[in-house]
Order: structure tokens, then sequence, then C-alpha cells
């Protein structure tokens, strides 16, 4: 890859990028999901649904704000290098906790609007209305999107990361206790919520008009109708990205952002049901039970040793970009791309490739990438272990005069958060060391 061109590498890569999250992490992630769902169904208080929905919020909720709450005792806990077994150990057992509260949640709230209200296309329809609206006021919409539009590598730096809708970099406290922990509970109970209304709405749609009634033909129905919005989304990003970026109407920037994401939502959700309901027809229909433990132990195990588990996980919540001069519909995916940034010590592949490129001096966003060196502090240059090539890759956008807090933009600290990281230049880096 050292004599291609640039942008041709770029859309080799992106293509791929989009091509493993469709076809490779979104099947295992519903797998996981549907085993671990399912499962909970067979084993969590059968014969009392009220009190098994109850106790899955619990089992959702409570984890899920703890490790919000408690990100920066996990960070300090061990160093974040994968050639530390004490790290590999800790991080592969939170991430296992942390799956199986995500599913607990979604199941939870998920169990309780059927409990409340039915299945009925009518519930359905309030439940996405509700969802989606509330989403849009609290500038949360983005956090609808997951596989395959969400595709992360397990990178060390960043690992136990949760963002908070009102703290999206998870940078250390600033503000009051009092106010950080409403922060993590208006995360964690309210927008994750929210996320599940959408898509227990969605799904429960498609339920009732797409071949009600034939369950071959339903799933089969969504697979195609998934696959084939997905890819369309795929296409479309990148020339939706560019046109947005210089957009100076807000108001047009965020209404065709909302329509996109709705759009991308629409896809996801037909790909997860088309999996979903596949397995439930196809995979030993007659012991449920074994099924659902082989989807679940098949996609977890998987996706760790693929180093990809995080893309099962539903991780705190970041806000929507609505600001002018800056890219919005910008997908999580960086998972092939992070494989050959370990391969290839390249300046030009840049670490997120689904952002609009923009040369240097023509737009608000310029993003490079450097070779780290012996200018940086200790903790910066853990940015330069095997994980990440040894290449930091810094954005100069958004530098607000006196700051002294420093980002390093190396790692996916979590499923939605990459493409909106904002850091200093190096030299700003070997300035804000001299400061502190």
């Amino acid at each position: 890859m050292g004599g291609e061109d640039p942008d041709r590498c770029r859309k080799v890569l992106r293509a791929l990028d989009a091509a493993v999250a469709l076809f490779f992490v979104s099947p295992l992630v519903v797998a996981y999901w549907r085993g671990c769902w399912q499962l909970m169904d067979q084993l969590l208080f059968p014969e009392n649904d009220r009190l098994s929905i109850f106790s899955s919020i619990l089992i959702g909720i409570l984890p899920h704000f703890m490790f919000c709450v408690f990100q920066d005792t996990f960070r300090n806990l061990c160093v974040a290098n994968i050639a530390n077994p004490v790290f590999l150990v800790v991080s592969r057992l939170y991430t296992i906790v942390f799956c199986f509260t995500c599913v607990n949640h979604w199941r939870g709230i998920w169990f309780l609007w059927d409990h409340l209200t039915g299945t009925s296309w009518q519930s359905g329809l309030l439940s996405l209305g509700l969802g989606f609206g509330l989403l849009i006021i609290a500038n949360a919409v983005c956090n609808i999107l997951a596989p395959p539009f969400v595709s992360l590598a397990d990178k060390s730096e960043g690992f136990f990361d949760v963002p908070t809708l009102f703290n999206p970099e998870s940078q250390p406290r600033r503000t009051s206790v009092w106010l950080w922990l409403v922060d993590c509970v208006f995360t964690v109970v309210v927008v994750d919520s929210l996320v599940v209304f959408v898509w227990r709405g969605g799904w429960v749609l498609l339920d009732a008009f797409l071949y009600p009634g034939k369950p071959a033909f339903s799933a089969i129905g969504s697979l195609t109708i998934g696959a084939l919005a997905s890819v369309a989304a795929f296409l479309t990003q990148a020339l939706l990205a560019k046109v947005l970026l210089p957009l100076k109407k807000k108001w047009l920037k965020v209404a065709i952002e909302i329509f996109f994401y709705a759009f991308c939502f629409f896809a996801a959700v037909n790909v997860w049901r088309g999996v979903w309901k596949s397995l439930d027809h196809f995979l030993l229909p007659d012991n449920r039970y074994l099924s659902n433990w082989i989807t679940a132990a098949a996609g977890q195990v998987v996706l760790l040793l693929c180093c990809c588990s995080n893309s099962i996980l539903v991780r705190g919540a970041v806000p929507d970009v609505r600001e002018t001069g800056k890219p919005g519909v910008v997908f999580a995916m960086s998972y092939i791309t992070h494989l050959c940034r370990g391969c290839y010590k390249k300046d030009s592949l840049p670490e997120d490739l689904w952002q609009p490129t923009v040369p240097d001096g023509s737009g608000p966003v310029r993003t490079t990438s450097r070779k780290c060196n012996g200018g940086l502090k200790p903790e910066l240059l853990n940015a330069c272990d095997g994980t990440s090539a040894g290449y930091v890759s810094v954005s100069t956008t958004d530098v607000h005069p006196g700051a002294t807090q420093v980002i390093a933009n190396t790692h996916d600290s979590s499923s939605r958060l990459h493409s909106k990281r904002e850091a200093y230049s190096l030299e700003a880096l070997q300035s804000a060391q001299l400061l502190a």
C-alpha cells in the first residue's frame, strides 16, 4: 500500500470496513444479543413477567451507571496496554459483564412497553414517535445507530471510557460531583432508554406489516431490505458529509442529518430483525435453549477473539454535532482501518476514514497524522504502543484559548464517540506539557 494513491486507499478501506461490518460484525453482534436476550426469557423468573422485567432493568441500569461513574477508577486499575496480562483479563471480563448489562437494560425497557401497551402497531408507532421526538429535543439522535454502522476495534487506549451526553469526551470530571452524577443518570436512564423506545417501535411495526404470520418470508424480507438500505447508506454517507460541511443554514443541516439517521436506523433495524428471525426459524427451532446458548457464546467468543467485542456494547451516549462547519453523519467504523494502521505506518492513512476529506487550509476540518516523539508526557506516549502503529491523529478544529487539557485522538472510547473528538496539534500538545 506504500505506493498507492491515498484517496484510492481511503475508498478501498472504506469499502472493506462497510463489508466487514455488514456481513461479519453485524450478524455476530445480533447473534449474541439474540442468544443472551432469549436466555433471560427462559431463565430470569419466566413465570413472573413483572419480576422478570424489573430484574432486567435493575441488572441493566445499575452496572451501566457504575461503569459510567467509576470509569476513572477502571482506567487507573491497570496499564492500558494489550501486552499487559492484567489489562487483558480485566478488559475482557469488563466487556463480558458490560455486554450482559446492555442486553438486560434493553430487554427490561422493551418488555415494560409490551406489558403496559401491548404489541400492536399502534403501540409500536407510539414508542417510535415518542422516543425519536424526545431524542431530537435532547440532541441525541445519533445514538440510535448500531451495527452495521458501528464497527469498532478493541483498542487498549480509552477502553474503559463511557461518554455521557454533557461530557462526550470522557474527560476527567471538572464539574461538581452532583452535576456529574446527574449527567450519568440522564445518559444511562433517560437517553439510552429512549433509544430502546425507538428500536422497539420500528421492530413492532415491522412485525405488524412485513409478512405477519410468515416468519421465514418476514426474516428474509428484513434481511434483503436491511442489506440494500445499508449499502445505500454507505454509498451516500461520503457525499452527504461533504455537502453538510460547508452548509451555513443550521436548521437545514440538522434536518438532513436527522433524516439520514432515520434512514440508517431503518436499515439497521431490518438487518437486526432479519438475522434474529432467521436464527429463530432455521437454527434448532425445536431446541430453543441450545440454540440460544450457541448464538450467545459464538457471538461473544468470536468477537472477543477478533478484538471487535466493543461493537456489542451500547456504551453511554454522545450529542449530535449540530454546529455548522462541522461534519455530521460520520459512522463510528474503524475495525479494518485499525488493522491496516497496525501493518502500514503511513501518514496518509487517517484514523477515521468516514470523515469528509478537506485539504489543509480550505475548510474547518484538517486532520493530520504525525509520528509520536519523546517530547510528550508518558501518558500521551501510551498512544505510541502497537495498537496505533506509533502514530497520533490530531485535529486542529475548535481549540479553545487558554485550555490546558490535551486529548489524544488515537482511540474509539465509545461506539459513536470517535467522529466527535477534537484535539490540539502536536505543537499544542508539547506546549500544554510545559504549562502543566
